[in-house]
């Protein structure tokens, strides 16, 4: 068996009412007949299905402030291992390209641009992790891609690169003064074995393509042979799929470059076939038009209703449903908030290149609603980077590039407010404050000194709990964000 797949990137999210996301599983048929426990006269209920489908969307700031859009619709066996996989790989080694992206338009497709042999070589490596998986023989996934950035010039431009047929739309107005005029759309081409090009290359490879039958639903798909005989895909591009690769089926990407512009374009859409299956491109632009109207341009609102109007299509087609998963994005909403990072982004390094700008920030006021300090989890009051070291090891210690004044400031505050003071041979003064709380959260590091038990004065160990109920127990402090925090539940005790 192979690998489980790699952990996602964790995402920097975007508002709800700039990128809305969503998806729902699909269902399968269930057997029928008395060897599945049901009569002929009840009908079974249809069963629940894995997801397939796997999304990702993230704000990039390496650079220059851009969006990544990820969506792999996986098939097969493990399709699910596979899109998640994939998922996984494609954000790591798209993320750093936004930088490189913003070239000019007009030379960005060209044989020697990097940006495009970057991304077609990131989808490749992907592909041959996924083909090295035994699980991927007859697995796989389609990928699609979408990067909002900006060019050279400063427009905003959308780089997109898919293999499959999960679909990409460019909505875009007539009239741009306008918001009621009617809608025109740019959108990626599904990669169908019975398109003239692919069925080239796939028959040069030895594959045979069965003609699609629209009035019975059943799509064209690529076989072995004219006996049709394995693999049975339903689309000529995808990653993974090794049967597949022998007879045809690449993973090479489609890319293009498009100019947008936040004025006339007023969003963009991407979803896997469990959409447009049931939902033309038109008829999924014209809801989500109307769905913006309505909720103030909410994209998440937009988006929810898009796919509630699948569901209910896929509903009246009988018992069998595909995942369906969709992203939609408010691209004047989009660009506002690229430019606002973009601004704090220059603000921050201007202020970083002539420190003697720099202003000391005010330390946070927080209430005891706002911090109560149970576990090291729960304590979210302290947001300030400077009084937030980062995450260390336990036994690491604490920085003393902070001790001195800092570490005086902070034991007079505590003294104080009624804390104890247990020196320490070969450290420095620990502040203990006592507090009626079962537990005091801690960071993920060790604090200068070890705090004394308050009824047997003897040495607590770091993230010890005490197990006597209702016991006052020590918390040490040698942080100004621990100052505030703890500030907190000295007054809640």
């Amino acid at each position: 068996m192979g690998e489980s797949p790699p952990s996602v990137p964790p995402p920097r999210a975007f508002p709800a009412d700039v990128v809305g996301e969503a998806t729902f599983a699909g269902q399968q048929p269930a057997p029928r007949g008395r060897e599945a426990g049901f009569s002929k006269r009840k009908k079974p209920p249809p069963r629940a299905k894995v997801n397939q489908d796997c999304a990702y969307s993230s704000l990039q700031c390496d650079g220059v402030p851009a969006a990544l859009f990820l969506l792999c619709d996986g098939h097969g066996s493990y399709g699910d291992h596979a899109a998640q996989s994939a998922v996984s790989r494609l954000a790591a080694a798209l993320t750093p390209l936004p930088s490189s992206l913003s070239a000019p338009p007009a030379a960005a497709l060209a044989d020697t641009s990097h940006a495009a042999r970057d991304v077609e070589a990131a989808f490749a490596a992907v592909d041959a992790e996924l083909l090295a998986d035994e699980l991927h023989l007859n697995s796989g996934c389609t990928a699609l891609c979408a990067i909002f950035t900006h060019s050279a010039a400063g427009s905003p431009v959308l780089w997109i690169a898919h293999a499959g047929d999960s679909r990409e739309v460019v909505a875009s107005r007539t009239d741009a003064e306008d918001p009621r005029s009617p809608l025109w759309l740019r959108e990626t081409a599904d990669h169908l074995p019975d398109l003239l090009d692919e069925r080239e290359r796939i028959e040069r490879c030895g594959g045979y393509v069965s003609e699609a039958n629209v009035m019975r639903g059943i799509p064209s798909r690529v076989w072995s042979d004219r006996r049709e005989v394995g693999p049975g895909l339903s689309m000529s591009r995808s990653l993974g799929d090794a049967s597949a690769k022998a007879v045809g089926v690449v993973c090479t990407p489609e890319l293009q470059l498009l100019r947008i512009d936040p004025v006339q374009d007023p969003f963009i859409l991407l979803a896997s076939d469990g959409l447009w299956d049931v939902i033309s491109s038109q008829e999924a632009c014209k809801i989500v038009d109307e769905g913006l109207r309505m909720h103030a341009g909410h994209a998440g609102e937009a988006c929810a209703r898009l796919l509630s109007m699948a569901k209910q299509e896929w509903r009246q087609r009988g018992d069998y449903r595909d995942d369906i998963t969709i992203i939609c994005v408010n691209i004047p909403k989009l660009t506002s908030f690229l430019a606002q990072l973009e601004e704090e982004r220059t603000a921050t390094s201007a202020a970083r290149s002539n420190p003697a700008e720099l202003k000391p920030r005010a330390s946070a006021v927080h209430t005891p609603e706002e911090c109560v300090c149970t576990t090291a989890e729960a304590c979210t009051a302290v947001t300030d980077a400077e009084d937030n070291p980062p995450i260390m090891q336990a036994g690491q210690g604490v920085s003393q590039a902070k001790s001195g004044v800092v570490e005086a400031a902070a034991i007079r505050e505590l003294v104080a407010e009624g804390c104890e003071l247990s020196p320490q041979q070969g450290s420095p003064t620990a502040a203990v404050a006592l507090v009626d709380q079962p537990a005091v959260a801690q960071r993920n590091y060790s604090s200068p000194s070890v705090p004394l038990h308050p009824k047997t004065h003897r040495e607590v160990e770091h993230y010890s709990a005490l197990t006597v109920d209702t016991v006052k127990q020590p918390a040490a402090h040698a942080w100004p964000g621990w100052i505030s925090c703890f500030r907190c539940c000295v007054s809640t005790a």
